[in-house]
C-alpha cells in the first residue's frame, strides 16, 4: 500500500501510512480496513480540502471567509430587495436584519474583491474535488482510493 499524502481523520490532518507492522510483524491499520468507511473518510478529506483552499484564497483566516460570506448575504438581500418583496410575514427582528443587510449592500459592502475571489476559487475548486469524490465513490480497493487522494 502506498503512503497517503494528506488524510483528515477527526481533527487530525496529515500524511499517513495505511498500515504498519508492530514489533511482532503484525499489521496495524492506521486507516479504516472497511473500504466504505475509508471512502467516507476520503470524501470528508476532499470536502475539508475545498474549505481550506477557499479559506487560503481569501487570506487564510476564518474571519476573511466569514466576511466573504456576509458580503454574499448582503448582495443577495440587495437583489431580493430590488424585487420589492412582501416582508409583512417577517418578524420584527427579521425585518431589522433585512434592512441592515440592505443598508450594508447599498453602502458598497457587497461590492468586494474578497467576495469575488472566494467565489472564483469555489467555482474553480468544486469541479476538481467533485470529480475526485465521484472516482472515490466508484473505487473498488484501498489502493485505488489512495491513488485518487494523492492525485
Amino acid at each position: 500500500m502506498q503512503y497517503i499524502k494528506e488524510l483528515k481523520q477527526g481533527r487530525m490532518v496529515g500524511g499517513v501510512m495505511p498500515k504498519t507492522l508492530d514489533e511482532n510483524g503484525n499489521e496495524i491499520w492506521n486507516i479504516p480496513q472497511d473500504l466504505e468507511e475509508f471512502k467516507a473518510l476520503a470524501i470528508d478529506t476532499c470536502n475539508w480540502k475545498i474549505g481550506q483552499i477557499v479559506k487560503n484564497a481569501v487570506g487564510g483566516k476564518q474571519v476573511d471567509l466569514s466576511a466573504s460570506n456576509s458580503k454574499a448575504i448582503s448582495l443577495l438581500a440587495k437583489v431580493v430587495n430590488i424585487l420589492n418583496p412582501d416582508t409583512s410575514s417577517l418578524t420584527d427582528l427579521e425585518k431589522s436584519a433585512f434592512e441592515k443587510l440592505n443598508t450594508l449592500a447599498n453602502a458598497g459592502y457587497s461590492d468586494s474583491n474578497l467576495l469575488n475571489t472566494s467565489l472564483d476559487t469555489v467555482l474553480n475548486t468544486i469541479p476538481i474535488y467533485t470529480d475526485k469524490i465521484v472516482k472515490i465513490t466508484s473505487a473498488t480497493t484501498h489502493d485505488e482510493v489512495i491513488g485518487i487522494l494523492n492525485a
